[in-house]
């Protein structure tokens, strides 16, 4: 795998762990009460840093 290919898949799966890290955050940190649909797109981004920790191991 090339560099360029790794920094890629990092930058896609570090980007969805912010979403998700902010999200979840601002849900428990800051108190703030998701909508059902906030919940659901959760699933996406967890899945693409679960991807992308495989594509790199």
């Amino acid at each position: 795998m090339t560099d360029l290919r790794k920094f890629l898949i990092l930058i896609a799966a570090g980007g969805s762990a912010a979403v998700l890290l902010g999200a979840i955050g601002s849900q428990y940190i800051g108190g703030l009460a998701p909508c059902h649909l906030c919940i659901l797109q959760r699933w996406p981004h967890a899945a693409a840093v679960l991807i992308g920790a495989l594509a790199l191991a």
